[in-house]
């Protein structure tokens, strides 16, 4: 964005000290050509920091098994390394894919089970029970 707005000024200033010569229309088109490509040099720039952001994140605690369970008062996790409770009004709902079931706390899928390690029972009885304690607590 700063290229385009540096090129826009270099333009009006070309411009208006040389308003014969080429070199106004040459900015301006370069000033035009950076604001289209913007929004795929962002985005682009968006999925190559993404994955660093989640590994600088990332602990040892993060990888290692966790049990989560479905109370009346809240979500609860409990890990090697620590245990932590979270109000049901601001846990979405269970969603899952062939291969892992996603829990999204205030908005971000924090919660994320494997369904390898979960019996299936064990995950629809659990998806059942959020389901309960959530709409308890609205």
């Amino acid at each position: 964005m700063a290229y385009a707005l540096s090129l826009g000024l270099l333009a009006l200033g070309t411009y208006l000290s040389f308003p014969d010569t080429p070199f106004p229309l040459v900015f301006a088109s370069l000033t035009v050509l950076c604001l289209l490509s913007y929004g795929a040099l962002a985005r682009r720039r968006l999925q190559a920091t993404i994955p660093r952001l989640v590994r600088a994140r990332m602990t040892a605690s993060s990888l290692g098994w966790r049990h989560a369970r479905a109370l009346p008062d809240g979500l609860e996790q409990e890990s090697p390394n620590g245990q932590s409770k979270v109000k049901w009004s601001i846990v979405g709902p269970l969603e899952r894919t062939a291969t892992h079931a996603f829990v999204s706390i205030d908005g971000v899928y924090s919660v994320v089970i494997p369904i390898e390690g979960v019996t299936v029972g064990d995950l629809t009885t659990f998806g059942e029970d959020m389901a309960k304690f959530r709409k308890a607590a609205a």
